[in-house]
């Protein structure tokens, strides 16, 4: 009988254990969700921090696109949407093929995690006509932590 007792609490103080230990524990994987508007050009762009592996992973997705443009997204911090960007935090490196629907979608992963510090707030993306001197800003978005939006959006 007291064999059962002590298995059972033993069982009880690993599950007990185990529970709080993931409590505990910070989320690897924050999601940030910024939504383009303001302009002709409207959709979505998800980042996943993957702090175990170092990098980062945007998916945007854009619609209202002309067929003959080759955008290029950037993640960048320091200002809102509207004002001049402080740091560029992740560049990417080939233009995104646009339909003749007027849409592009891209998803890649890049070997840098964004950080997250008092002094990196405001972090927005933001599509430009090409990634050279002279581009254009087409669309920006503000990103926001997801999914925990509960009546108080927060920098990322």
């Amino acid at each position: 009988m007291w064999a059962r007792v002590g298995v059972t609490t033993l069982f009880g103080l690993v599950l007990a254990l185990s529970v709080s230990i993931g409590f505990a524990s910070s989320n690897d994987y924050p999601v940030g969700r910024a939504v383009f508007s303001g302009s002709a050009w409207y959709g979505t762009a998800i980042l996943r921090r993957q702090l175990t592996a170092g990098t980062t992973q945007v998916q945007v997705r854009i619609g209202g696109a002309t067929a003959s443009s080759a955008p290029i997204v950037k993640v960048e911090s320091g200002a809102a949407c509207g004002a001049t960007p402080t740091a560029t935090l992740i560049t990417q490196t080939t233009p995104s093929p646009v339909t003749s629907l007027g849409t592009f979608m891209t998803s890649d992963t890049y070997a840098v995690t964004i950080p997250l510090t008092s002094t990196s707030s405001m972090i927005t993306v933001r599509i430009y006509s090409s990634g050279g001197a002279g581009s254009v800003e087409l669309a920006c978005g503000q990103v926001y932590n997801q999914p925990s939006q509960t009546g108080s959006e927060h920098w990322w």
